[in-house]
This record gives structure tokens, C-alpha cells and sequence, in this order.
């Protein structure tokens, strides 16, 4: 209670504010006070122990407790609080004070002779308190309610009226009910009118017993005024379009003598959007091509809206190009091609890119006078926008799906098959038709060996010099077949078994495969005593076994040996190199497979290299290659120079290789060229290496990756190469050759590297002048107990030798996300 026992006028302040424009009136609450005792009555406890509390309420603080039986006088009460009926007992002993009702029950009067009349107690006293402390707000022309409750503090309950002052012009308030006898409740509203004064005011609620006692609360009304004058309308509308799809719009701010709360975006008269924040919208999702029109309107907290502005229009531009995404790699397809600041014929010229530059779209499409531009961030020279009708996509090779090598392999349907068997009875190059398999008589056979007529106008070049026939397949059977002594071509004995095929599609293939999986050997060997066929290191071997020019070729299934410089030469497109066994290449500089110009695609996968060879695969000057499920042992690795482009390598294993460098990514600069780099766009995935030396070897490569390989028993991890000793300026042409940029390796794995140079655990080797815009993360570096690894940015060895992972970090500025860990953990053993 606000006021002492005993004053005449009580004065309480409290608080309660509502904001909602509309309170429905509260129902009247109304409590009978309880009868069950009265002033002076004897009580005893009846269920003990019984709290014992300072004030009427179950949160007030406890004074003690009484057993059960313990009596008591009551001297105050009944108060109804926190849901039960409190009185105040003095008891006989211990602790005075308010408990419950519940819990007590009256002594029963013993008879004694008939007591002298005590007069009834003249003054009552009560007391009233308003709900939440009193502070109330309406809106002008609403109401707002609120509630009284009225308790006996001591004497008999006289009713109490309520009544209030202080109210402002046009409002009044009414009680329900306007009277009551405590312990009671009353609610009272105050209702407003539009006209009332918006403000603050002390309205005091005064109660009346019938007795005459007088008690005063006083609490705060705030009236709040009703916004009713509408913002101003937007002004300064600008809709622009900035693509096919899309118009952006602007305006001046609007005011409002309260504040503005938003805006309504309206296109062609119906509304679109609504704008909280900002003068701005964007408008998406548009129709290419379409003018639109717009207005907007302004709108305040109390829902008064401006009228809409004047309005504007815009047309989206021409449909966007979807010829390249972000992050494609692109070519100049027909150059010089310009480079401009802006996506526009009037953009300032940056420079020009020549025909093959390479570049990763990093920008666009926009569309302006007349062409669809892209910003490319070009290899070398001039970064910025180009036209798209002179940029080819670089083909995506991650998307491509290759088969796997397996008895159920299927070939294509070509029109015609043909059958050669050596050893096949009966054959005979000139009387046989070769469409048979097996010789069932007469001319039902298949050809003897590759110097046929039929096979030699099917697969080679006709005597006209034009493409061989189209859709064909050629199946060879069990047996040795060597080359040389065929004489395809008696001017040129030397002239390995070509195919110069025409296929156009995978329906016109030409196909070059072993029968129901048969071996067939294709083999070099020729007579030491025929004229080119001695080489002083390997005699008695041609220096090619197979060339194929042309496009749509497919080789299955085959055994090549006994080459002294190469198995196969590719020079076609859309060729695949296939399931076959590729052995020995003899010469100090072979290759197994060799490539010969720009041509492409081409998959080479599910082979077996072994043997001799100064690499497996010579890739100098390939484009567009799928190198993957190979096997390759003992001899070299692969290799990519002259301008190779767009060559993915995955999933194959490399096993006890003696090339220095496995995968080449790049050269060392020693052979001339017009580019500034040696490759573009290299990158070996998930491949594992095994007893090899370097792994890889960047060298002027740009945008070439080594990513979730694993490597073993090798002598270094990641090597960004070392110059070729009699070209110390970088390249044998001198300042064209750049750097290894925008190399990347991540998720790789290392363990048991040793021996580079007399060190070990020699994860990467990045010499500052042989790369730059590199980046790393993710590798897991084994390292043995007692051990260190080692990295190396450039500098002096072994001073400038880097023996930690966070020393490493720090300085290149990459790698993190990496680990070093013991090798005996089990993430480094098991794999």
C-alpha cells in the first residue's frame, strides 16, 4: 500500500500504457468477501505448520510458522490476494501476522455468564489500489479501461464509491459496478473524443464508504493524438533498366508532419512492392524487351497514403546471352580482338588479344549497341570487355562421363565390320571378302593381315590421297601382326599403319579393336638388314606403329610393342584411345602416344603403359584431352607444352616411374614459342603416384591445378619446376615466357617423400621467380617421427628452407586448412 494505517487520504501513482487505437471494455470483476470469521474470533490451526506473513499476499516475506492447534485472535482481514483469503491472527505464541484461511478454523465458544456489551467499532478503515501501477494511453476518440480493488484494513466493510477529477475536455469515465463493499473490485473506462487535447494528465480516482471515510489514488492518462494529414508526394521518379530482366527505380524522399513509414511501388496502376527502407527498388524478373511503367506513393504510421506520382517509364534491354556463366573458360576465336573499359563500341580500347588468347569470364552478359559483351580476365595483356561473337567456350571436360573398360564394352554401330586374322587358315588378302571371323570357305574369310586392298581404302588413305571410307570396323584377331614387312606404302617403308579416317559422329566411327577380346599384337619389329629400320640403340623397330588423322576414331583392345619411337600418333578429333596395352616405346626420346597437333577432343583412358618410354604421353600442342583410368609403369609420365590447352587428368595411378617430373604442366622453356606461357588450363584430379620421383612439375603454365592426388615413396610433393640450365631468362625466346600463374593445389595427400636434393619430407617447392597468384589449402602432410617437413618459397638453400606448416602459411600466404601429422596417423596410413 501506498499510504500508512490509519490516514484519511491515500494518494498512489502508477503507470499503464496501451497502444492499440481499439480496447474492448473489460467485464466487471466483483469478489464476495468471506464470512467465515470476524474481528476478535478465536481460531486454531487445523493443518499445520502454517505459514505466517507479513503482508496478505504469498510473495510477502514469511515471519514464521504455526503448528497444527495453535490458537490465535483475529485482529484483521478478510483480504482476498494471490487467490485465497488472508486474516490477520495474533497468536497466543510465536510469530503474528496474515495467513490463510484455508488452514484455520474457529474455536468454539465456551459458555460464560453474559459478558457487559462492548460497543461496535465506530471507524472503518479500507484501502484501494489501481491495476499495473495506473498508467494508461488512448487514442483520441477511443477509450481505454482499467481496475479498482477496494480492501478492509480494519472495522466492519461499508460499502465504497468510486468516482474520478481530472478529466480532459470530452472524456468521461463510468465504474462497474460504481459501488462496492471490500474486499472488492470495480472496473472503470475512460472514453475520448476525436476532439479531446492529445496530452498528459493526472486523473484522480477518490473512494468513498458510506461510513464517510474518503481515500484518493492519482494516475497518468496520456491522450495521443490521431495522425491525420497525409505525406507528400514523391517526387524526382527514375526507372532504369539495367538488363533484360530487370528495372531499377529512384525518387525524392517524401515528408509528413509525423514521419514517413514506407512506399508503394505501383507498376502499370497496380501495386508491386512495398519500400521500408530507402528511396530505391529493384524490379526483377521482368520480360526482355517490354516497357513498364511506375509510379510510387508515400504512406505514414497512422495509414494515411499520398496520392501516387507522376509517372515513368523504361523497356528492359534485349534478352541476355547465355552462351558462357561465370568462371568459363573462353578463347579469342578470330583475332586481333579488342578489349574495352565498358561494355560498349564507344568503351576505351585497353588493348587486344590475338586469336587462342585465353581468359576466364568473370563478368556480363550485357547487351549494348547491337552485341552481347563478357569481362574477361584474360591470361596475358588487356583484362576487360569483349564482344562474345568472337569467344569460343573452352569445353567443359568435368562434365564428361567416360566408360570403363570391361568385357561388355560396346562400340559403336558402324555400316560394315570387317575381320583380319593372321593365323586364320584359309585367308587370303585377295580372295577373301574379310567379313567373316572364322574361314567358312570359298571367299568367306577374313583378311590375312593389314595389306589388303579393302582394309587399306577403309583405314587408310585411297590411292586418291582422299579420307578412308566412313562407319567401318575392323576386328582384329588373336595374333602378332607386325607393320613394317606390310609395305603399305613401298615409297615409304618405313610408313607405320595410318588411319585416315572420315567419321563425322559416334554412328560413323571408324573403329580399330581387338576380336571378342582376343590379343592381338600390333608390332614394330622389322628386318635389321631394310634400309631406316637400324637405329644404333634399338635395331630391328619402326619408329611409329600406328597414326590416325581424321576425327571419330576409336582404338580398342590392343597390344602394341616393339616401337622404337612411338605406339600411336594422334593427329584426329574425337578419338578415343582405349583398353588398350601400350608397351615399351625404345628410343631416348619416345613417347608411347604422341600428340601432333591442336586437335581435339581426345580420351585416352583405361590403357596400360609399361615398358620403356621417355613419357607415356606426349600431350605438346593438345586440346580439349581426357586423360584417365590409366596404368602406367616404369617408364615416363605425362607431358603438356606447346600451347596445350584444356586437359584434364584423373584417376589414374603412376607406379615406379623414372621421369623426373611424372605430370609436366608446362615445360621448362627450353623449345620456342609465340605465347607467354608453355600451357593453359591443366589439371590432374584424384590420380595416385607411387615410386616416382616429382609427382608434378609446374612450369609456365597458367590456371593449372594438382588437386586431390596421392602421393608416396616420392622424392618431392608439389615442384614448380627448374628452368632448362641453358635458359636462365625463363624461355629459349626469352621474354615471352611467364611465370606459372593462377596455379592451385588442395586436397592432396603426402607421405614417405624423401631423397630431393639430399632432404626429405619436401612437400612444396615454389620459388617465388617460377610461380606467382598461386593457391593452396586442405593437404595432409605426413611426416615421420623425429622428422620436419620442409617448404620452400625461393632463396638461398638450405637457409631459406621453411621447417613448419604456420611458418609456411605466413609467408606464402596460403595453405591453410592443411595439416602435418605423424605418419603412423591413421589418416596418413590409411590410404
Amino acid at each position: 500500500m501506498a499510504s500508512a494505517r490509519g490516514s484519511v487520504v491515500q494518494r498512489t501513482t502508477f503507470t499503464l500504457t496501451v497502444t492499440s487505437s481499439s480496447i474492448a471494455v473489460a467485464t466487471s470483476l466483483s469478489t464476495q468477501a468471506s464470512t467465515k470469521f470476524a474481528i476478535g474470533d478465536r481460531v486454531y490451526v487445523s493443518s499445520g505448520p502454517l505459514n505466517v506473513r507479513k503482508q496478505p499476499r504469498t510473495n510477502s516475506a514469511k515471519l514464521g510458522t504455526q503448528p497444527t492447534g495453535a490458537q490465535g485472535a483475529v485482529v484483521g482481514g478478510p483480504i482476498f490476494r494471490s487467490n485465497y483469503w488472508w486474516w490477520k491472527i495474533n497468536y497466543d505464541t510465536g510469530a503474528d501476522g496474515w495467513s490463510i484461511e484455508n488452514f484455520l478454523e474457529k474455536v468454539s465458544p465456551i459458555p460464560t455468564p453474559t459478558p457487559t456489551p462492548t460497543p461496535a467499532p465506530t471507524i472503518t478503515d479500507f484501502d484501494f489500489f489501481l491495476a499495473n501501477g495506473g498508467l494508461k494511453s488512448t487514442n483520441q476518440g477511443s477509450f481505454v479501461t482499467n481496475f479498482v480493488t477496494a480492501t478492509l484494513v480494519s472495522g466492519t466493510s461499508q460499502s465504497v464509491s468510486f468516482s474520478t477529477s481530472g478529466l480532459p475536455a470530452g472524456a468521461t469515465a463510468t465504474f462497474s459496478p460504481t459501488s462496492c463493499s471490500p474486499a472488492c473490485s470495480s472496473t472503470f473506462t475512460i472514453s475520448t473524443l476525436s476532439t479531446t487535447p492529445a496530452g498528459n494528465y493526472t486523473i484522480t480516482v477518490t473512494g468513498t464508504a458510506t461510513g464517510g471515510l474518503i481515500k484518493t489514488t492519482p494516475f497518468t492518462l496520456t491522450v495521443i493524438g490521431v495522425d491525420t494529414i497525409a505525406p507528400s508526394i514523391p517526387t524526382g521518379l527514375i526507372a532504369t533498366a539495367v538488363s533484360s530482366s530487370q528495372i531499377n527505380l529512384s525518387w525524392t524522399a517524401s515528408t509528413d508532419n509525423v514521419g514517413v513509414a514506407g512506399y508503394k511501388v505501383f507498376r502499370g496502376g497496380v501495386q508491386i512492392a512495398i519500400v521500408i527502407t530507402g528511396t530505391s527498388y529493384q524490379n526483377t524478373g521482368l520480360t526482355a524487351s517490354t516497357i513498364y511503367s511506375y509510379t510510387v506513393s508515400a504512406y505514414d504510421a497512422a495509414g494515411n497514403n499520398s496520392a501516387q506520382s507522376s509517372s515513368v517509364s523504361a523497356t528492359t534491354q534485349s534478352a541476355i546471352s547465355a552462351k558462357f556463366v561465370i568462371g568459363d573458360r573462353v578463347q579469342v576465336s578470330s583475332g586481333p580482338l579488342n578489349v574495352r573499359a565498358t561494355p560498349s563500341i564507344s568503351g576505351t580500347i585497353l588493348g587486344v588479344q590475338a586469336t587462342g588468347a585465353f581468359g576466364t569470364v568473370i563478368g556480363g552478359s550485357v547487351s549494348a549497341d547491337g552485341y552481347n559483351w563478357w569481362q574477361i580476365n584474360y591470361a596475358t595483356g588487356a583484362d576487360g570487355w569483349s564482344t562474345e561473337d568472337f569467344l569460343a567456350i573452352v569445353m567443359n571436360l568435368d562434365a564428361i562421363n567416360l566408360p570403363i573398360c570391361t568385357a561388355s564394352l560396346q562400340t559403336p554401330e558402324t555400316t560394315i565390320t570387317y575381320y583380319v586374322a593372321t593365323n586364320e587358315q584359309g585367308a587370303n588378302n585377295e580372295l577373301c571378302d574379310g567379313l567373316a571371323p572364322t574361314n567358312e570357305g570359298g571367299n568367306r574369310c577374313p583378311f590375312k593381315d593389314f595389306a589388303s586392298l579393302r582394309v587399306r581404302e577403309k583405314l587408310f588413305s585411297t590411292a586418291d590421297g582422299n579420307f578412308g571410307t566412313k562407319s567401318v570396323t575392323v576386328k582384329v584377331r588373336a595374333g602378332t601382326y607386325f607393320i613394317h614387312p606390310l609395305q603399305l606404302f613401298p615409297s615409304e617403308p618405313l610408313q607405320p599403319l595410318l588411319i585416315n579416317a572420315n567419321g563425322q559422329s559416334e554412328n560413323e566411327s571408324v573403329v580399330l579393336m581387338n576380336y571378342n577380346g582376343e590379343q592381338a599384337i600390333l608390332d614394330g619389329t622389322c628386318p635389321s638388314n631394310i634400309s631406316g629400320c637400324d637405329f644404333p640403340e634399338n635395331p630391328g623397330k619402326i619408329w611409329t606403329i600406328l597414326e590416325i588423322y581424321g576425327s571419330n576414331i576409336i582404338i580398342q583392345g590392343l597390344t602394341f610393342d616393339n616401337a622404337y619411337g612411338r605406339n600411336i600418333q594422334i593427329g584426329a578429333a574425337d578419338t578415343h584411345i582405349r583398353c588398350n596395352k601400350l608397351i615399351g616405346s625404345y628410343g631416348s626420346d619416345s613417347d608411347s602416344i604422341k600428340a601432333t597437333s591442336g586437335e581435339g577432343p581426345v580420351y585416352i583412358y583405361g590403357n596400360e603403359f609399361s615398358g620403356p618410354n621417355e613419357q607415356a604421353i606426349d600431350g605438346t600442342k593438345a586440346r580439349d584431352w581426357i586423360i584417365e583410368n590409366n596404368t602406367v609403369r616404369d617408364g615416363g609420365g605425362f607431358g603438356f607444352k606447346f600451347e596445350a590447352l584444356n586437359v584434364l587428368m584423373r584417376n589414374n595411378s603412376f607406379i615406379n616411374l623414372r621421369s623426373p617430373g611424372v605430370i609436366a604442366l608446362g615445360a621448362d622453356g627450353s623449345s620456342p614459342h609465340a605465347k607467354e606461357y608453355e600451357a593453359y588450363y591443366i589439371r590432374a584430379k584424384n590420380n595416385t603416384f607411387a615410386g616416382v620421383k616429382k609427382p608434378d612439375i609446374f612450369g609456365h603454365c597458367y590456371d593449372c591445378a594438382f588437386s586431390g592426388n596421392s602421393v608416396s615413396g616420392a622424392e618431392a610433393g608439389v615442384h614448380f619446376g627448374d628452368e632448362h640450365p641453358g635458359y636462365p631468362d625463363g624461355c629459349q625466346n626469352g621474354t615471352w615466357c611467364l611465370p606459372s600463374t593462377n596455379a592451385s593445389f588442395f586436397n592432396n595427400r603426402f607421405r614417405d617423400i624423401r631423397g630431393l636434393e639430399g632432404f626429405n619430407n619436401v612437400f612444396v617447392v615454389a620459388d617465388a621467380l617460377r610461380i606467382i597468384e598461386f593457391a593452396a589449402g586442405n593437404n595432409l602432410y605426413c611426416v615421420p617421427s623425429g622428422e620436419q617437413p620442409i617448404f620452400w618459397r625461393g632463396g638461398v638453400v638450405p637457409q631459406d628452407l621453411i621447417y613448419d606448416l604456420a611458418t609456411w602459411q605466413e609467408r606464402s600466404g596460403i595453405d591453410y586448412g592443411s595439416e602435418v601429422l605423424a605418419a603412423t596417423d591413421p589418416k596418413c596410413t590409411s590410404w
